[in-house]
């Protein structure tokens, strides 16, 4: 059971990425090659934007775990060595209360989504209102992550 944990935190968003990427693919082929063929699906059009959204979340997130954030190399490069975890510290503490902030503000929007409804499949738009809160809470974990991991690095050193 540990092993699974451990394997989903650091595979969790590899995962969900590759499962709404591979969703986009495929409802965009299948939007090419009707609409070559015969009538297009109207479906297909909706999906490929919902995925995309999804997808764009977990790369949110996914970025972050990876410090493949431009302020790390921007910031991090014109600073001396002595001053490099000060600046790792301070961009996660950024990151951390900007994500939480996020994170509330998209929780009060999901309510909006109930009452509206996706035209061709049908769905109530909170499907896609909620894929801001969890991109934005996986992104102050990540951040989170970073931090004490940052501060754990920085007590091994001493």
């Amino acid at each position: 059971m540990r092993r699974m944990f451990s394997y989903l935190n650091k595979n969790i968003e590899l995962i969900c990425m590759m499962f709404f990427c591979g969703i986009l693919c495929v409802s965009v082929f299948l939007q090419i090659v009707t609409r070559v063929m015969v009538a297009s699906f109207s479906w297909t059009e909706e999906m490929a934007r919902f995925s995309f959204v999804w997808f764009s979340f977990f790369c949110i997130s996914y970025c972050i775990r990876e410090r493949g954030h431009i302020a790390f190399d921007l910031l991090i490069t014109h600073v001396g060595e002595k001053y490099k975890h000060i600046f790792h510290l301070l961009i996660q503490l950024v990151m951390i209360v900007a994500f939480i902030y996020l994170f509330y503000i998209t929780v009060r929007f999901i309510p909006f989504g109930h009452a509206k409804r996706a035209p061709a499949m049908d769905v109530s738009m909170t499907v896609l209102n909620v894929s801001a809160p969890i991109g934005m809470g996986l992104c102050c974990v990540r951040s989170l992550q970073g931090f004490v991991s940052e501060v754990r690095k920085k007590r091994g050193e001493k």
